[in-house]
């Protein structure tokens, strides 16, 4: 019987790290579906490809300040890792949902906003804690046979 659920739990919790790797892969090109939507936004239809990469330059400035803030708070011990985790994913999936389903009644201001919502607690969060929770949990070879299901 202890046998059964050792191997039920070795099982199992690869599978729930790897099933986070997948959901921050959704995330992440997620948030490059709504990115089209996002320069027109924040640049207009006739922009220059300077504006264009100005706009992309700007949401990676903000990308990277939720990297940051993940950086800043994930050793909190009030906040942890998977709370980060879990805070992070829902925010971001909340923004997306907002974005497709309002995408063409809300102003363009609010889905700046939304996207670069987006963007921050997508790095502070999923993106942060996806190879941290693994790399402290499992050993490196278990990691790597686990890396190709992911």
């Amino acid at each position: 019987m202890i046998e059964c659920i050792s191997l039920h739990l070795t099982i199992s919790i690869p599978s729930l790290c790897s099933s986070y790797k997948s959901n921050q892969d959704i995330a992440f090109y997620g948030n490059k579906l709504f990115q089209s939507s996002f320069l027109i936004a924040l640049t207009g239809e006739e922009a220059s490809l300077i504006h264009i990469t100005s706009a992309s330059a700007l949401n990676a400035f903000v990308s990277l300040l939720g990297y940051y803030a993940a950086a800043a708070i994930v050793d909190d011990p009030d906040i942890g890792r998977l709370a980060l985790q879990q805070t992070g994913f829902v925010i971001t999936g909340t923004l997306f949902i907002l974005c497709g389903c309002l995408n063409d009644r809300i102003s363009s201001s609010w889905l700046i906003v939304m996207y670069f919502g987006s963007s921050f607690f997508g790095q502070c969060g999923p993106n942060c804690t996806t190879f941290l929770i693994p790399a402290e949990v499992f050993p490196t070879n278990m990691r790597g046979e686990f890396f190709i299901s992911a």
